[in-house]
């Protein structure tokens, strides 16, 4: 960089993660005869995470490149590294502190797992009324009703909170100082805090989270439950080495989305919509005849929270049968049926083949409903 460089007044962040790749021994028992019986038989792969300050870790690499000596790090083609930034990014669970950090919000959707529920210093939101100032955004989006409940007024100052519902996370910065009045956090430490004021922060907590969107490296399994990485001769086992051959491995961001009305990462894609249903008509051609193209006519039960293209009550709707292992039964058996289902991609949404069975599942549009489960009737089964 040159001297008179604007970007040498930047600070430069003192502390960062490393790691490399190194060849070792993998134990069996039996010595290899020389370096080329090691490389073929013997190497396994070792990842190597440290720390390293900045500075030492830009002088290696500098080193590597004038000289091409691999004594320093491993060598500059199996290291990698970045700053904390990378991985981790502060933020506030306060509902209200907005505008530096990043900050918990109020959910809307308070029936499912919440940012209320999932707060990891308010576990299950257990702490709110024995703790909370019961002016703040906290107290109000915890109370059951337009006023706080008897039982929840009891709560207020009570040790027991602490000690029946209390984390054990050691510490954290909390509040707007340190001090001794009541007022304020009288230690970081949270049991320090609460042995000096009979009480804990359960607002004002500022913390570090990992910063999104996430990356994570490794092997297991994919969509259909075969292993990832797979062997090139058959999908349903593992490759060889998959567990150590960190070249291998499969990377890639986390597919993590924003659930607005409960105010919380949703895992699983974010578009899964549900249903659960009864049979109602089954088209003459369905039963122990049944292609991937038919369907069966039901009354929507219930309807999950993300899912806006049916409401309680529809008739009619058509839900399909892609595996051929739900619907593949006698007619009489298929009728008042219950089950779920689930949106999935429509396959015959482009296909314009001139059969009555292919044309009406394209008019379904880029997505349908797909049976996911069916359970048996009793009274349908023997009679």
């Amino acid at each position: 960089m040159r001297p008179d460089s604007f970007f040498n007044n930047q600070k430069t962040p003192e502390t960062f993660f490393v790691s490399d790749i190194t060849s070792v021994l993998s134990s069996s028992g039996v010595s290899p005869t020389g370096i080329d019986d090691f490389n073929e038989n013997y190497a396994k792969d070792s990842v190597n995470v440290s720390t390293m300050t900045t500075k030492s870790f830009m002088s290696n690499l500098v080193k590597i490149e004038d000289t091409g000596n691999s004594n320093y790090l491993s060598n500059i083609r199996y290291a990698a590294g970045a700053t904390f930034d990378s991985i981790f990014s502060p933020y506030s669970t306060s509902f209200s502190d907005t505008g530096y950090f990043s900050n918990f919000e109020v959910p809307t959707n308070k029936n499912q797992p919440n940012s209320l529920t999932l707060n990891p210093f308010n576990p299950n939101n257990e702490l709110t009324f024995y703790y909370a100032s019961t002016g703040s955004l906290l107290y109000s989006a915890s109370i059951t009703g337009a006023t706080p409940s008897a039982d929840e007024l009891a709560k207020s100052g009570e040790p027991s909170g602490w000690l029946n519902y209390g984390h054990n996370i050691s510490a954290s910065v909390v509040g707007t100082g340190i001090g001794e009045s009541g007022e304020y956090p009288y230690d970081l430490n949270f049991e320090k805090d609460f042995y000096g004021r009979k009480k804990v922060e359960v607002e004002r907590i500022r913390s570090v989270g990992l910063r999104s969107p996430m990356v994570v490296t490794g092997w297991g399994f994919d969509l259909n439950g075969n292993p990832v990485p797979a062997d090139t001769g058959d999908n349903t086992k593992f490759a060889s080495g998959a567990f150590s051959d960190v070249a291998n491995w499969k990377s890639g961001p986390v597919d993590l989305r924003w659930d607005d009305e409960r105010k919380v990462w949703a895992a699983g894609g974010g578009n899964t919509e549900i249903m659960k249903f009864t049979v109602d008509e089954v088209p003459p051609q369905i039963g122990q005849n049944a292609t991937a193209c038919e369907f069966v006519n039901v009354t929507v039960n219930d309807i999950g929270c993300s899912s806006s293209v049916n409401a309680i009550g529809d008739t009619g709707v058509k839900v399909y049968d892609d595996d051929l292992c739900f619907f593949n039964l006698p007619v009489t058996l298929l009728r008042g049926l219950k089950g779920t289902a689930e949106r999935f991609v429509n396959p015959f949404a482009d296909d314009d083949t001139d059969t009555d069975c292919i044309l009406e599942a394209a008019a379904e549009g880029a997505c349908r409903w797909v049976v996911t489960g069916l359970c048996c009737n009793e009274e349908i089964v023997t009679s």
